[in-house]
């Protein structure tokens, strides 16, 4: 859907020595606030802005 961006899963956090994870964990993405009825991280509605990537 046009303006949606679906991450299913990402990889564990592994920051570089910059403190910049380039590994696709979809913590560094979300609140640390849990849902209030599944005590779950809560993950439905998170801004996003996305750019292509410049070749490393």
């Amino acid at each position: 859907m046009p303006g949606v961006v679906a991450l299913p899963q990402g990889a564990w956090w592994t920051p570089d020595k910059n403190g910049v994870d380039r590994r696709g964990s979809v913590n560094v993405l979300s609140s640390e606030r849990w849902t209030p009825m599944a005590f779950g991280n809560a993950q439905h509605t998170i801004m996003v802005q996305v750019e292509k990537a410049e070749a490393a």
